[in-house]
């Protein structure tokens, strides 16, 4: 291990002890309503991704930068769930922490230049999907309105056509993979489906930053396939818009289901802290 990954990885395990002190002082909804600890964890992650855009940037001259640096984005947003949840763990916890590690691996063998480990990490990546899917798709009140997609199926439409353009434009580029990226753009459409379906029963705020995080996330994925299978198709500085997307993307998604699943705890007493 690298030391800038020693480093900010001892940063993310400080920080987050100070942020379990903060957070055993406040009750849930005082928490839910500060912003300091937040705050402090921006900050961390904010220095990892700004080093992984530069590490982008100088890859031929320093590729180690990169390699030591990406795999903290998912394991500096894990650390921050698990030590700022206010829940037990139950299927839909679970689900998140899958998905952060699925998302890892997915990272990890991304940073590979073989068809193989390209493969794995879509493979990983098409795990974590199913994760986050699941985990958006939590019962809510008995009261809370149906589902958007049922309600309006015409919400549909727009994610069918995006879907449907972008499988067509890498069509002939992705060859024997083609197959494969059928199966993670369906899945991938049906995560955005399901934060959409959260619209108007879960919170405002946890709606917005999962809604947000999961079409950053399409957009990120777009990129990947449009730059490896675009055929004559460019995209100017296309690394550092795949990372600064999906970064973003992880970011909105991690905070804003952390945010739904200590709402829920500030009204049941009998929740306990996940965290260590």
């Amino acid at each position: 291990m690298c030391i800038i990954e020693v480093f900010l990885f001892a940063l993310i395990l400080n920080s987050n002890q100070r942020f379990y002190q903060t957070s055993l002082r406040m009750n849930a909804p005082e928490w839910i309503g500060s912003n300091k600890s937040l705050l402090r964890f921006t900050r961390v992650y904010a220095v990892i991704a700004v080093l992984e855009l530069i590490s982008n940037v100088v890859f031929e001259r320093i590729p180690l930068l990169h390699y030591c640096v990406k795999p903290l984005i998912m394991i500096s947003l894990g650390v921050y769930f698990v030590s700022q949840s206010q829940r037990k763990l139950n299927l839909f916890s679970v689900a998140i922490l899958f998905a952060i590690g699925f998302s890892w691996l997915g990272d990890v063998f991304l940073m590979g230049a073989s068809s193989l480990s390209f493969l794995v990490g879509l493979g990983s990546f098409l795990i974590a999907q199913v994760a986050y899917t699941l985990a958006f798709n939590q019962p809510t009140d008995a009261h809370a309105p149906k589902r958007l997609t049922r309600r309006k199926p015409w919400v549909l439409i727009p994610f069918v056509l995006y879907a449907a353009g972008l499988l067509w434009a890498v069509k002939d580029g992705a060859d024997m993979l083609f197959g494969p990226i059928v199966v993670y753009a369906l899945v991938i459409m049906l995560m955005a489906l399901s934060a959409l379906n959260r619209w108007k029963r879960v919170l405002s705020q946890s709606f917005a930053m999962v809604f947000l995080g999961a079409m950053l996330f399409m957009l990120s994925d777009s990129l990947i396939a449009l730059s490896r299978f675009g055929g004559e198709l460019t995209i100017p500085y296309a690394s550092l818009w795949i990372m600064s997307t999906y970064m973003a993307a992880q970011y909105l998604i991690v905070i804003g289901m952390l945010k739904h699943f200590n709402y829920e705890a500030s009204f049941d007493p009998s929740e306990e802290k996940m965290g260590f």
